[in-house]
Formats: structure tokens, sequence, C-alpha cells
């Protein structure tokens, strides 16, 4: 279950916060350290900070999610997409290749309408997220996707099936786009999976990596079968 309230907390808290904290714990026990050896001063400097210290450090911490918290909540919503209904059906299967394809699709959503901030990992984060997966079919793809958000009870799905032979193009699509958080300016770099059929476009989030230029090359390869 989303705690939403903790979710919140993590978006708008800095995580400053809590290294604050730290930092203040940590040269509190060393001056305590020198103090009782070798000056008194800083020993009684020590049992002043050690408490600031903790309690910032637990303002920091408590009531708010983490990066693992999100990691989780993503890997929920990709676990319930699957394709083990339509893969016993007559129908689809003999329209599948003969080694069955699955590709991840996903990412976070970027924009002046949701709550982004750099996590500890340093990636760029926000409060919502799309999730998606791809069944290559010898004459389709078919695309099942779930966008949802961390801080409300907010889900979307939807499923997309694109012959092939409708397929205009279908290309990767990088940017860098600077946005205003605070104080601070975040560059987020995305990826997109562009299929342009019918007149229209399908974007499709995906992590920046070689396996996106290989996807690439193996639908259009597809393409030019179909």
């Amino acid at each position: 279950m989303n705690n939403y309230k903790n979710f919140i907390t993590y978006f708008k808290r800095s995580d400053s916060i809590a290294s604050t904290g730290l930092g203040l714990l940590a040269t509190g026990g060393i001056l305590l350290l020198l103090g009782w050896w070798f000056f008194w001063l800083l020993f009684y400097i020590a049992v002043v900070m050690i408490p600031i210290g903790l309690v910032i450090y637990i303002y920091g911490t408590s009531g708010s999610a983490d990066e693992n918290s999100l990691n989780k909540i993503i890997k929920e919503n990709y676990d319930a997409i699957t394709f083990s209904d339509i893969k016993e059906m007559p129908e689809y299967r003999r329209r599948m290749l003969k080694k069955a394809t699955e590709e991840a699709l996903g990412g976070y959503v970027f924009g002046d309408n949701v709550l982004m901030k750099r996590a500890k990992s340093s990636a760029i984060v926000s409060t919502e997220y799309v999730c998606a997966k791809m069944l290559i079919l010898e004459d389709a793809l078919l695309i099942r996707s779930r966008s949802f958000s961390f801080i409300a009870d907010e889900r979307h799905e939807s499923e997309l099936e694109i012959p092939l032979s409708s397929i205009e193009k279908i290309e990767i699509e990088r940017e860098s786009q600077t946005y205003q958080v605070g104080k601070k300016e975040l560059v987020v770099k995305t990826c997109f999976i562009v299929i342009s059929h019918e007149g229209s476009q399908t974007r499709l989030p995906r992590k920046d990596d070689i396996y996106a230029d290989e996807l690439i090359l193996t639908l259009n390869r597809l393409l030019k079968k179909a």
C-alpha cells in the first residue's frame, strides 16, 4: 500500500537536512573524544552538538519515503503488467515470433506539473512514473502501459496494438531540458522510443543505454519484413 504522505514529504523535504544532522553527529563524536582526552571545552561543545545533530537527523529522515521506496512501487507496477492472458489465445500464439520477445519500457515523467528532486543516487526522480511493456508480434506491436502517481491515488492503464503495416517510422529521441526546482536548476536527460503511425506518434520513455539503440534496430528490421 502506498503511503502518499511519506512520498509527499520525500519530494518536498531536502535530503541535505539529514546529511547536516549526520555531519553534526560525526563532528560531535570527534570533539567528544578530543575533549575527553585533551581539552574540556571541546567536550562541552560536543555535548551540545550531538543532541542537536540527532534531532536534525531524525527530523530529516522520519515520516519520509526514500529512493528504495520509489523503486519498490515501480517494480510492483511493472510486475502487474503481463501478457500471460493473450499468450494462451490461439489467435495471438500463431502471431508470435519463434522466440517470444517482450521489452520493458518506462520512466519518470518530467514537467511543470510534477515535483522533482535529485535522489541520493544522483538520479533525478519525480512524483509520476510510466511503466510499459511491449510484446513484439510478427505483424504488430502490442503495448500495455500503466501511469501512476507516488503522491496521489491516480493510475491509468492502457493497451495499444499497432500493426507493423501502419508504422511509418520508429526512432529514438534523446532530449535534455532544464527545470527550476526551488533555487536549483535540474538538467533532465530523457530517452523516448517514438513510433510514428497513421499520422500520430506513440512516445514511450526508456532507459538510455546501448540496448535502446539495439531495440530500434530490431524493430526496424521487422518493419522491412512486414
